[in-house]
């Protein structure tokens, strides 16, 4: 799967008057997904491509902007996430972990408790972005289930603290996550909006050991910032075809 990191510019529906609007931002436009949290100061946003993409009319809304942490693709290193699947009888079957590497050095970890409810989903959301958060919920909904036919797990994240201490931990504001069944590809996927981070993502079954299995990993991904990515490329047939030709020389 092909990320799109591209900046997009906030789509203004109201050509006539763009200095008294400028607030308007779209929940979901052309298969990206925005939010009035995400601007910067240019008027861009974080934006990613939601599988195939999803596509969606505009729908706009006036918004009083919050300031938020800077927290973007440029802080961030590597992102590790999982779907846990605790099973049927669980009172809580299904959640999503996500770890972040960050630049600072910092390497917080967060949980979001998944559910098909939306009146449990929008329990405990802050106050200051309730409004975009429900509205980009209802979004997901919406359009996952037109493009796919399932209705997303939706979940908000909140800092894990450490066993026994997350019960009582506050959402984290601007946060969202939605995952989905892709029954064509037999497959978990999914969306993270996180502050001014916004992924799209497919999980995998590859790498998990018998570990992660007990503590009831279903799937995972790990992102690594190609900003950050220290790998060495593989060679091109053409790049071992010259460097063999100095050999010689």
């Amino acid at each position: 799967m092909q990320v799109n990191t591209k900046r997009c510019r906030l789509y203004n529906i109201d050509n006539k008057d763009k200095e008294d609007n400028k607030d308007k931002v779209c929940g979901m436009h052309n298969g990206f997904l925005t939010s009035p949290s995400w601007p910067a100061a240019d008027a861009a946003t974080i934006a990613g491509s939601v599988s195939g993409p999803l596509q969606a009319e505009p729908l706009c809304s006036q918004v009083n902007r919050q300031p938020t942490p800077v927290i973007d693709e440029n802080q961030i290193k590597r992102a590790m996430i999982q779907l846990f699947d605790n099973g049927e009888t669980a009172p809580q079957r299904y959640k999503l972990k996500l770890k972040l590497n960050l630049v600072d050095g910092e390497n917080p970890e967060f949980i979001a408790s998944l559910t098909k409810d939306m009146r449990n989903f929008k329990k405990h959301i802050p106050q200051e972005c309730s409004m975009e958060i429900i509205h980009m919920a209802n979004e997901l909904n919406r359009v996952i289930k037109e493009q796919y036919g399932v209705k997303p797990y939706l979940g908000k994240f909140h800092f894990n603290q450490g066993k026994g201490r997350h019960i009582h931990s506050q959402i984290e504001p601007y946060t969202l996550a939605a995952v989905y069944w892709k029954q064509e590809y037999n497959a978990w996927a999914g969306v993270i909006k996180f502050y001014d981070w916004f992924y799209e993502f497919d999980l995998f079954t590859d790498y998990i050991n018998s570990a992660q299995q007990a503590k009831g990993v279903k799937a995972q991904e790990l992102w690594i910032n190609p900003q950050f990515d220290m790998r060495p490329r593989p060679k091109t047939w053409q790049q071992q075809r010259l460097e063999k030709d100095r050999g010689n020389v």
